[in-house]
């Protein structure tokens, strides 16, 4: 299993889900999300090490930078760290 670090927010382990954007949902992390198919660019994040897979082509609506993923598209491949543009924080319910 692949261990997740989000910069200055959580380290945990990716378990089954569907996507990367799944899994920070399972943290109860509120990270931006819309469309959840790669279109809006919501749940844009920088990759800041590891590999993941894509498992849906881009969107030429969305281009992305070099490091760049969409976590609603993206699994882990190894141990990942990532970095949000917005800090990600706790749901508060």
């Amino acid at each position: 299993m692949q261990r997740i670090t989000i910069e200055n927010a959580a380290e945990f382990t990716y378990g089954m889900e569907f996507s990367l954007l799944d899994a920070i949902e399972a943290q109860e992390l509120d990270i931006r999300s819309n469309c959840r198919a790669g279109f809006c660019g919501d749940c844009k994040a920088e990759l800041v090490d590891g590999e993941v897979v894509c498992f849906q082509t881009q969107s030429p609506l969305m281009p992305l930078q070099e490091g760049e993923i969409l976590t609603c598209c993206c699994r882990p491949k190894s141990d990942v760290e990532l970095r949000f543009k917005e800090q990600l924080k706790k749901m508060s319910w």
